[in-house]
């Protein structure tokens, strides 16, 4: 093939016979492209010495460097490797000058010295806190408006027991809470519609606080059952065991009265015993 097109048998015959004739003027041509080749490549290292000279040297200036690279030179393999060169020297240059005006990342402080949790709001989103009653018991009500479209995989939520974290793709929302909080208890719910975040957080005092009132209110009536259950009404000798244990004081009192009365009272004498005049009288 010679530039894609098939070479014929009778072509080839055609050439073998032009051979000879023809093999003084390749041998020339070949000698020619030789000094040309290497006169291409002597200026090639003139113009490499000029451009080194041009970049340490501080004479030369920004408008002497364009009009360097502004010369027209022939398409060689050296100018081309020249100017690649150079493409790469331009790119690392403005890499390093981009490297130096980033400016050193800033570590965000999300607590005091003392531990006390910041609010924080890098991502720059709207919030609402509220507090309402859920269950008979008070709760927050954070509304976080999160981006409708943003993907929920992005989104990071912690809740502890004195502060809330929502991270929006690398974006912090913390927010200090004014009263403690359960977090085992609290929820989250993302809105189909909007895309807002709803968190729910119970509050811990109000919980303790019924906990207590409960065990104490439980260990109360232990004791009263347990004191009740040993009250026996004497007047009823086959009293069942739920009359026994009965929760009514006042009959409870009653029937301990009645008791004491009858171990005070004097025994009386029946009347059909006789007196007898041979017994003394007892001093």
């Amino acid at each position: 093939l010679l530039d894609g097109v098939e070479i014929t048998k009778s072509e080839r015959i055609v050439a073998l016979q032009n051979l000879e004739r023809i093999r003084p003027v390749i041998e020339e041509k070949q000698r020619e492209h030789g000094l040309k080749r290497n006169s291409e490549k002597v200026e090639a290292v003139r113009r490499k010495e000029r451009f080194a000279k041009a970049n340490t040297d501080s004479s030369y200036t920004t408008m002497g460097l364009e009009e360097y690279w502004s010369e027209k030179v022939p398409y060689t393999p050296e100018s081309r490797i020249e100017t690649h060169e150079y493409m790469q020297q331009k790119e690392k240059s403005r890499q390093e000058t981009k490297n130096s005006r980033i400016e050193p990342r800033v570590i965000t402080k999300y607590f005091a010295e003392d531990g006390r949790p910041y609010n924080i709001n890098t991502a720059k989103i709207e919030f609402n806190l509220k507090e309402d009653i859920l269950d008979d018991h008070d709760v927050y009500i954070l509304d976080v408006a999160v981006y409708k479209h943003m993907d929920t995989a992005l989104i990071k939520c912690d809740i502890q027991v004195n502060y809330v974290r929502v991270t929006l793709k690398r974006k912090v929302f913390q927010l200090a809470l004014p009263d403690e909080v359960r977090a085992d208890a609290s929820h989250v719910k993302r809105s189909l519609t909007t895309g807002h975040l709803l968190i729910t957080m119970p509050k811990a005092s109000r919980e303790i606080r019924i906990s207590a009132n409960n065990e104490h209110k439980s260990s109360h009536e232990k004791t009263n059952k347990t004191n009740h259950i040993f009250v026996q009404d004497f007047n009823k000798p086959n009293a069942t065991f739920s009359e026994l244990s009965g929760n009514n004081s006042s009959k409870c009192k009653k029937s301990l009265l009645h008791i004491k009365k009858q171990s005070t009272t004097p025994r009386m004498y029946n009347e059909y015993i006789e007196d007898c005049s041979d017994v003394p009288p007892l001093i």
